[in-house]
């Protein structure tokens, strides 16, 4: 794999579907990303970065279920990593890898003008028919070509729609390439330190054809210097950086939105609704450790995680942000024999402003965290461990809306945390059992009166604060068997703000956000300064059997119980035009999944592991108001709403023949032959998973099929210069059995008769064209990307 994201999802519990991922029903903004103990995200949004180079990782820890009161702010689990420190000699490592140029999404090319799957390339990209029909098109100002008024021959008619109608992008053409290199060693003149940094370089070429930029650029890297004062005193300083230049088209999961929306008639034009994004984030951490004895030490840590996030408008746009519904058309005005318009060949959009802008945003977001804790070995059976740990923000936030509306303001809120826990071993027995207090305070105006909030009187915002119990248990019953137990409770504050036009209740669920009418300078969007933290409970038991060390088998039932979840509410008063959202805690959820683990350790040159895990979940809605008004309230629907999830199974087998086997004469030293499988069942419980028809005399529904995926790898190692330097060479295969799983949202845009010839032929025949008969894109059809290859080769030394 390229990404840790790669390595997270072969594991149980965590999956990552449309370019989300969760662990057991979370997503990744509940979960606690940490790089040598900096809590590595967005602090506005939690969003965490997750691009730290593989190899820099010395050790990652992933829980899934109940973790240790040290950890903190999270609902769904903690991924832990340390990255590697310098050595006493000099190491280098260098990976290269390279992807052919190609069309990497189903179907034809975006421009390929040797297939008449287009119109265009058996109609209007030919003058004789400009020529032939000046009744199919316009001039500049939207007269006809055969109106003797138009100011254009069909020469220039023909000129103008050739100039406008060019490839945007060569993305068949285009390769991409990553290079990631790591040296570290003795800091050289300064005796007991070491340093040791990596860089990543990734150049990925679009998968779309309109993409703005021609070629996504991403860089990552790390760094640190540790100097040992005394063989039991240490001084670290580590950091990480990750910058992306990318836009919409440069993507690893398709858009189908886009697609099934303008994917066929929107060729020639940039996708200006996504912006262009600029994204870096950065974080620093110095850490000073004592080994006051061989049972006792403490750390003192001060890190510095910032995210500067913006979103701009595409660079030569000639109209710019302030264009409301200005779009660019073509001078086609296509009809059929009937003389209806055909759909696909009238007033294209080329060019700029397709759809315009609907929001931008521009941000520099910082945490300061200060942590420290004390660690003791008691005695042989008990070990003590306790923390303090605080943390401040500075987010200067500015998000800027169609609507009009504007949150430009700096917030700096802050919280912090205080824990104990204890481990306690008898013989195989092992207790995990600690307690963690949390605090947090907005550090902002609390607004009274909630029908005019930016009068007086107001309040300063309250601390918010949780006692969280954590208790873990491992409990052999045989030598080869342990039952495992956990139980806790969690405490996470609400994202303090987030990005978007402020339409959606996802904009709306930022605890600090103030979001302002440019006109009125009334709120749109206010966030509820009194808004409680979310709280899980959370516990598993599971078993675990060792088969003759060759095997372990793992099964887990899981449970979690979340309050405080954040709901939308809006206010209104008719009397004084006063309407804005914002938000409270009236809403809870549940989830509860059962996870079956089967690895099989290393032995007779053959390894692997399968897992299932199957979920499923639910969102309750309390009776608090959805709507509140001066006089009275409205209720929405209140009660439990189930949440079907997808059985999912997980499966690698991986063939390695170690250094200096001697096989075949040592012909086959250091192969490795790697197969990764991934499947996602249908659940019918599930709307997007069965597709449905009827008529007056056929009825139908069948769930899709599974969505399957297979990766493969092959590698071949080589020792030169008396095993100094170690070279590799390999091949990487995604979706290597080119399976396709099929949009059921793109088929039902279809006629009807061609969606029952779809079903009638469990979905061997898929529609061609959609109801008003602009052609499906076969981009649109399909929910991933074909089979693509990956070449490398490491050198190590």
């Amino acid at each position: 794999t390229t990404e840790v994201t790669g390595v997270l999802v072969a594991l149980p519990g965590i999956d990552a579907d449309g370019g989300t991922m969760r662990i057991r029903g979370g997503t990744f903004d509940q979960v606690s990303f940490m790089v040598d103990g900096a809590r590595a995200r967005n602090p506005l949004d939690q969003t965490p970065y997750m691009n730290i180079n593989l190899s820099s990782i010395q050790e990652m820890e992933v829980i899934t279920g109940s973790f240790n009161a040290e950890y903190g702010e999270a609902q769904s689990g903690v991924i832990n990593i340390i990255t590697k420190d310098g050595g006493d000699r000099y190491r280098l490592f260098i990976d290269q890898r390279y992807t052919p140029p190609g069309k990497r999404h189903w179907g034809p090319a975006l421009y390929d003008y040797s297939t008449d799957f287009y119109w265009e390339n058996t109609h209007t990209r030919h003058l004789q028919w400009w020529i032939d029909n000046p009744d199919q098109w316009v001039d500049p100002n939207g007269v006809y070509g055969n109106n003797p008024a138009s100011i254009w021959t069909p020469e220039q008619a023909y000129q103008h729609y050739m100039e406008t109608h060019k490839p945007l992008t060569d993305y068949t053409n285009t390769p991409g390439f990553q290079t990631e290199a790591s040296i570290s060693g003795p800091v050289p003149m300064i005796e007991d330190a070491a340093f040791f940094l990596s860089a990543k370089y990734r150049s990925q070429a679009p998968v779309f054809g309109n993409s703005f930029r021609k070629r996504g650029i991403f860089f990552n890297g790390t760094g640190k210097l540790t100097y040992n004062f005394t063989p039991s005193i240490r001084l670290q300083f580590s950091a990480f950086y990750g910058s992306e230049e990318t836009s919409w088209g440069i993507f690893e999961e398709p858009d189908q939105f886009y697609f099934t929306t303008f994917g066929y008639t929107a060729r020639y034009a940039y996708f200006d609704f996504a912006g262009l994004p600029d994204s870096r984030t950065d974080g620093q951490t110095l850490r000073f450790s004592n080994v006051l004895s061989p049972s006792t030490m403490y750390e003192l840590r001060l890190s510095r995680v910032h995210a500067f996030r913006r979103l701009g408008t595409l660079p030569g746009d000639p109209v710019g942000w302030l264009a409301s519904g200005v779009t660019e058309r073509d001078n086609v005005r296509a009809v059929d024999d009937q003389g209806r318009p055909i759909p696909y060949a009238s007033g294209n959009p080329v060019g700029y402003n397709t759809l315009g802008y609907y929001f931008r945003n521009d941000d520099n977001n910082t945490d300061w965290s200060l942590n420290g804790y004390y660690s003791t070995q008691i005695n042989k059976n008990w070990q003590l461990k306790a923390g303090l740990e605080f943390t401040y923000y500075h987010l200067d936030h500015f998000n800027e809306s169609k609507i009009p509306a504007i949150d430009s303001r700096t917030y700096n809120p802050y919280q912090g945390a205080a824990y104990f826990q204890n481990k306690l071993e008898f013989g195989g027995f092992i207790m995990n059992v600690g307690v963690r207090y949390d605090y947090y305070n907005p550090n902002d105006t609390l607004y009274v009166n909630q029908f005019d909030p930016f009068s007086d009187p107001k309040n300063s915002t309250a601390i918010f604060s949780q006692v969280s119990p954590r208790l873990g248990i491992a409990h052999p019953i045989d030598e080869r068997t342990v039952l495992h137990f956990s139980y806790g409770h969690f405490f996470q504050r609400g994202p303090f703000g987030d990005y978007g036009e402020g339409f959606s209740d996802d904009n709306a669920q930022g605890s600090l956000t103030t979001f302002v009418d440019h006109n009125t300078g009334q709120p749109v969007i206010l966030g509820n300064r009194a808004m409680r933290p979310q709280k899980t409970v959370a516990f598993e038991v599971g078993i675990e059997r060792n088969f003759a060390d060759i095997a372990v088998l793992d099964i887990t039932g899981y449970y979690k119980d979340i309050t405080n979840t954040i709901r939308v509410v809006q206010v209104s008063d008719p009397n004084t035009g006063i309407a804005y959202k914002t938000n409270g805690n009236g809403n809870y959820a549940d989830v509860r999944g059962l996870e079956i683990s089967l690895r099989k350790l290393p032995s007779h040159y053959f390894s692997g592991y399968v897992n299932f895990t199957t979920q499923l979940g639910v969102v309750g809605r309390s009776g608090d108001p959805i709507v509140v008004y001066p006089d009275r309230n409205v209720f929405g629907p209140s009660g439990d709403f189930i949440l079907h999830e997808n059985p999912r199974l997980k499966a690698g087998l991986f063939f390695q023949i170690p250094q200096n086997s001697g096989l075949f004469g040592g012909v086959l030293d250091d192969l490795l032959i790697s197969l990764e499988y991934r499947a996602n069942f249908p659940n019918d419980k599930i709307r997007q998973d069965v597709f449905r028809y009827s008529d007056s005399t056929y009825t139908a529904n069948e769930s899709r099929p599974v969505r399957q995926n297979t990766n493969m790898k092959l590698s071949k190692g080589f020792s030169l210069f008396d095993n100094t330097v170690r070279l590799t060479a390999f091949v990487e295969v995604s979706n290597l059995l080119n399976d396709k799983w099929i949009n059921f949202a793109a088929v039902e845009s279809a006629s009807l008769p061609d969606q029952k010839k779809f079903i009638q032929s469990k979905f061997r025949d898929l529609p061609q064209i959609d109801s008003n008969g602009i052609p499906l894109m076969e981009t649109a059809k399909f929910l991933n990307l074909p089979r693509s290859f990956l070449f490398g080769v490491t050198l190590e030394l």
